[in-house]
């Protein structure tokens, strides 16, 4: 059936004037806006709706298109009043009600051709109790981004139909989680459908179907260089990232470029950086196009390192570009020292220098020391001039990650098994891995700080129950998996939660509110770790590990922030008993999951005001939110205002006619200084077992300020020296961007990003100079959430 839309809506046309092809619209609309307004306020609202949704109708038209139109409509009007963005999520809402069956039994039934087996058997043997947990007034917690990006990632679908609602995808996660075991099903489904805490993509994704990888993080490790192994690891990664895994590879061992061994002459770390980058474009992707991402790690002291310099796509003419990977470098306390004190630092080759890889803190400096004696090295270089590349290269691409290996492996829980060699796509995974063996984690993310420890519990008890009964693309994924049990609760929504509480971000409540925070979280895990033992006994690998001698995360740092709330010594006497996870924390990027939940990124301060973005050219963050509610208040959100924020690049900081204790609650992440960004990550950090997805923004940086910045991190004892330099660099042609500079925009811990450069950096491997030939104008967008302070588990 369609209706005939003939007519334009004039602006200011009376209510009586409207045409009747449009009366239903606005009757409609002002049937919804008079849930929340006076009726007089309610005509004017659903006008104005009518008004922007008039231009974009076509005759004949089908009435689902006007519903999108009119959802669509709503959104781009939010900036003016936020009413027009609940309206457009109850329009888009009944958009999706429309496609779906209320019963999620009948829903699965319908994607069942979709479904693993066992699961739709699950289903049907509980639906009647199924079909009575699920409460679709819950759907009031979620926005219109969020319900786009669900349908556009998450729900279940194909390319004939949409299958499910949002609360049917919460029972889904929870019903794969918990099996036959309903009263934790129901605990399960309560706590993410009020948005307590949310599955990582990965799970949201497949949790039930055919392929049920619900684990996020894979790290694998390369032992020699022979074409059969390296072979054998591409597959390896094909496999993971088919399913939205992503993978991490280490290349320590991969010989120098030049060097003769057994006869031949080897390529070095270059050709397999490339191969990596041409496979993960041939690889199936996952649910989307940021999913599958793979991250190539090495070392400072191996000799191709300067092939992960030019991996970035710093300079468009040379072969070894790698567009679609993701890089990392591991610092040793050595090599920043010499940086310090500008010594040379001596580069090797793995085929004389193998320990080099295996080895961290005294054992590494040893046997460093031992082989420059030797003359073993390749050639030496300035150590501050390596540095700088390396800063450069952050600058100029956002990459390659730095972290500090001596401090990872230090305070790793998993240092009796052997040393972590690689990190993920944003820097916060550290586990260890061997030739035969892949590394899994499991992640979620935790949302308001309501009932905190209570949350954070079940989190542990569904993730370690995830970790052991799911399936895996490898049986070696699945050992690993079932040793470790590893598992990654984070943060989302952070800066929500200083805004709501009054607190600036840079200010010393927050200080203080962060670290317990993280404290909080750390506890409830650990604790309930060590109850799970009951259920699921020690993990395999517990014995000799730093907890079984009484070693907790927190013992690795000089002076940490204890609240006094924890009986610290306690806990320690019962983790030496045993637990059932040997890692239970990172602090990884949330941005999907913020969407969803509608607040900040996880720990970073605000993404910007009024920005770009995907659905809108003008679209809203969470900060906004906030901001326009006490600014409508005051009185003060008006269209001036508006276009100052937008002029200022989605920053209220020099606007004067805003308060200014308002402007001190509401800064960007281009308003807080990157110090302050490094000692909240240094405060939190006794409170994290792997590490922490760190970003740093400068407008404008300067080599020098970054080193000092980076330098303060390594002191701090981070693990994590930074995941991404983000640059805001202004162009008279962008009115409002508050995206980072950087060529490629990791989002969710992995993906492709674009950038239209004016310019570009070229980087000489060979010789370590660099040439500036004009700053790169990138894209991205940073995601938002709604909520204060949310969970995330991986």
């Amino acid at each position: 059936m369609t209706t005939p839309f003939a007519c334009v809506v004039t602006r200011k046309a009376p209510l009586h004037r409207v045409r009747s092809s449009h009366r239903w619209i606005l009757d409609k609309l002002v049937q919804i806006f008079r849930q929340r307004q006076d009726p007089e306020t309610s005509h004017i609202l659903s006008l104005k709706l009518v008004e922007q949704l008039a231009p974009k109708l076509y005759s004949p038209i089908q009435d689902d298109a006007v519903n999108y139109l009119l959802a669509e409509s709503a959104y781009e009007l939010e900036t003016l009043d936020l009413h027009y963005g609940m309206v457009a999520a109850l329009l888009e809402l009944g958009i999706v009600y429309g496609k779906t069956e209320v019963s999620f039994t009948k829903a699965m039934l319908k994607a069942r051709h979709l479904m693993n087996r066992d699961f739709m058997n699950l289903v049907i043997f509980n639906q009647s109790a199924l079909d009575d947990m699920i409460d679709l007034r819950r759907d009031s917690y979620l926005t219109y981004p969020a319900l786009r990006s669900l349908q556009d990632t998450f729900l279940l679908k194909d390319d004939y139909a949409l299958y499910e609602s949002p609360q049917h995808l919460w029972l889904r996660v929870a019903l794969q989680t918990h099996s036959h075991d309903l009263a934790a099903v129901k605990k399960s489904y309560d706590l993410m459908s009020t948005l307590r805490y949310l599955p990582s993509s990965q799970t949201m994704v497949n949790a039930g179907r055919k392929d049920q990888t619900v684990s996020s993080h894979f790290a694998l490790q390369t032992e020699e260089e022979d074409p059969d192994h390296i072979f054998s690891t591409l597959a390896k990664a094909a496999r993971i990232t088919r399913t939205g895994g992503t993978v991490s590879i280490g290349l320590q061992s991969i010989q120098a470029k030049g060097r003769t061994v057994d006869g031949l002459t080897r390529r070095g770390v270059g050709p397999v950086v490339r191969m990596l980058d041409y496979a993960t474009r041939a690889f199936d992707k996952g649910f989307d196009s940021r999913s599958g991402t793979v991250t190539a790690c090495t070392e400072s002291w191996h000799a191709d390192v300067s092939a992960l310099l030019g991996s970035n796509g710093l300079d468009v003419h040379r072969n070894d570009k790698a567009d679609n990977l993701h890089t990392a470098l591991l610092l040793s306390d050595e090599f920043m020292k010499r940086v310090e004190s500008k010594q040379k630092w001596t580069l090797f080759c793995p085929s004389d220098a193998s320990y080099l890889a295996r080895s961290h803190s005294s054992h590494f400096l040893r046997k460093y020391q031992q082989l420059e004696r030797r003359n073993r090295g390749v050639r030496t270089v300035d150590a501050h001039v390596l540095w700088e590349a390396m800063v450069k290269s952050q600058i100029a691409s956002g990459g390659p990650s730095l972290l500090f290996k001596d401090s990872l492996n230090e305070k790793s829980n998993e240092n009796h098994v052997g040393t972590v060699q690689q990190t993920n796509a944003c820097s916060s995974i550290t586990q260890q891995a061997g030739a035969d063996e892949i590394a899994v984690c499991t992640v979620r993310y935790c949302g308001p700080p309501i009932s905190l420890q209570h949350t954070v519990g079940h989190m542990v008890l569904s993730l370690t129950r995830l970790a052991i009964g799911s399936e895996y693309p490898s049986l070696a994924a699945q050992a690993s998996a079932r040793d470790t049990r590893n598992i990654a609760i984070g943060v989302q929504g952070l800066a929500d939660a200083f805004a709501l509480m009054r607190y600036p971000y840079d200010s010393e409540e927050a200080h203080t509110l962060n670290a317990e925070i993280a404290e909080a979280i750390h506890y409830a895990a650990l604790d309930q770790s060590c109850e799970s033992v009951r259920t699921f006994g020690l993990y395999p690998s517990f014995k000799y590990s730093p907890l079984s001698q009484g070693r907790l995360q927190l013992d690795n740092w000089d002076h940490p922030h204890m609240s006094g709330r924890y009986d610290w010594g306690a806990l320690r006497e019962k983790a030496m008993k045993g637990t059932a996870n040997a890692l239970v924390t990172a602090y990884t990027s949330t941005s999907d999951t913020s969407t969803i939940a509608n607040c900040s990124d996880s720990f970073e301060p605000f993404a910007g005001l009024l920005c770009d973005g995907n659905l809108h050219p003008l679209a809203m963050t969470t900060s906004a939110r906030h901001l326009v509610q006490e600014l409508s208040e005051l009185g003060l959100w008006t269209e001036e205002i508006r276009e100052q924020i937008i002029a200022d690049h989605g920053s209220i900081k020099g606007i004067v006619a805003i308060p200014q204790t308002l402007r001190d609650r509401f800064k960007t992440v281009w308003d807080v200084d990157p110090d302050v960004l490094v000692s909240m990550s240094a405060s939190r950090g006794p409170y994290i077992c792997q590490s922490q997805s760190l970003s740093l923004y400068f407008k404008d940086p300067m080599p020098s300020d970054v080193s000092a910045v980076l330098f303060h991190a390594w002191k701090a004892g981070l693990k994590t020296g930074v995941h991404a330099i983000r640059t805001q660099r202004v162009h008279g042609d962008s009115p409002c961007d508050c995206s980072p500079n950087i060529e490629k925009a990791y989002s969710d811990c992995g993906g492709e990003g674009s950038c239209d450069g004016d310019g570009e950096s070229i980087y000489s491997s060979d010789s370590l100079e660099w040439v500036e030939k004009g700053p790169l104008k990138g894209t991205g967008s940073t995601g938002t959430l709604q909520n204060p302070i949310y969970l995330h588990s991986e």
